[in-house]
């Protein structure tokens, strides 16, 4: 049996104890940026790498009861998404260099890497705007 400890130590109140390394924070373990809704589920971005347990590298989905992880993930931060009929668009940000950069588009099943704009080199995502068919979004220019 695992047991979840919290003490009260001292007269001050001061919270002392642990928890059981094997259970997870119920959220996520960094920023959540943005959430999108996407033929009827909804998606959430940000720097995270876990929640609620489930390793899921800047994107998750909410399956009505859990989260879970975008298969194949897309291990990535992400600032930002939108959606549209047919995918749903990010702005990720490399942290390393097996990562994508730039946007993103999601249709469902498989990921495709559409880069930066010619002259740009990273996407950063706020605002990010879809009408119709179109993405819009802020860019940093290239100056090297």
């Amino acid at each position: 049996m695992v047991l979840l400890l919290a003490l009260l130590a001292g007269s001050e109140g001061a919270l002392a104890g642990w928890l059981d390394p094997r259970f997870d924070l119920p959220g996520a373990n960094g920023a959540i940026q943005s959430l999108v809704e996407f033929r009827g589920v909804l998606y959430v971005v940000g720097g995270f790498t876990r929640i609620s347990g489930v390793d899921a590298p800047g994107a998750a989905r909410w399956t009505g009861s859990k989260w879970e992880a975008i298969q194949p993930g897309l291990n990535a931060s992400v600032t930002s998404a939108v959606a549209t009929d047919e995918a749903i668009y990010f702005a990720a940000y490399r942290n390393q260099l097996n990562q994508p950069a730039g946007l993103v588009r999601w249709d469902g099943k498989t990921w495709t890497p559409l880069g930066t704009p010619p002259g740009y080199r990273d996407v950063l995502g706020v605002p990010m705007i879809a009408v119709g068919r179109d993405i819009y979004v802020e860019a940093f220019p290239d100056t090297s």
